[in-house]
């Protein structure tokens, strides 16, 4: 049979694992506010990205209409 001091270590190994579980429940929602605002702001990013990638694209289409004039 285990002796008090035995028992009592198990105990606060045992309270200490629900805390730290405790502590990690509060985080998550945190955490997952903090992904959906840095996914949104990546979102964002390729969104303009995108917009430049038209841009660029156009302009491209204009200088090859032009050299081909030229040519």
């Amino acid at each position: 049979m285990p002796d008090r001091r035995e028992s009592t270590i198990s105990e606060n190994s045992e309270n200490s694992e629900k805390s730290e579980k405790s502590e990690n429940r509060g985080e998550i929602p945190a955490t997952v506010v903090s992904l959906a605002a840095e996914a949104t702001e990546l979102e964002n990013r390729a969104d303009e990205l995108r917009r430049e990638l038209v841009d660029v694209d156009e302009r491209m289409r204009e200088i090859t209409d032009a050299l081909h004039r030229l040519g």
